[in-house]
């Protein structure tokens, strides 16, 4: 199976902002809370907070609804819901080969300074 990118259609400005929503979520909830002892670990926590993320939390930005229910509501390509977003995460930087370059650092969000 071939994986493409695509780009962010034109007239659909929200799409970048929907993408930067779910981003900040996931910084503020998932890497600035969670500990970790290894490589394992942390991906085990990843994926659970994955299947979290996509099927059982609700989005105030997004009607509180979770990411299923609006999937399924644009299921228009007619694909199998129950497993896309159910995947296993990967240290991409393992893939890339980047990790022996020395990578970048991501700053701490907002919220995690004031606590």
């Amino acid at each position: 199976m071939k994986s493409e990118s695509i780009q962010i259609p034109p007239g659909r400005k929200t799409y970048n902002s929907d993408v930067e929503a779910a981003h900040r979520l996931i910084e503020d909830e998932f890497y600035n809370i969670e500990d970790y002892h290894n490589r394992r670990d942390f991906l085990n926590k990843a994926f659970t907070y994955s299947v979290y993320f996509n099927y059982i939390r609700k989005l105030n930005y997004k009607e509180k609804r979770t990411l299923l229910e609006i999937m399924t509501e644009l299921n228009k390509p007619k694909i199998c819901l129950p497993k896309i977003g159910v995947f296993y995460p990967i240290i991409t930087d393992y893939q890339l080969n980047i990790i022996s370059k020395g990578g970048y650092h991501v700053p701490i969000s907002d919220s995690k300074k004031n606590t």
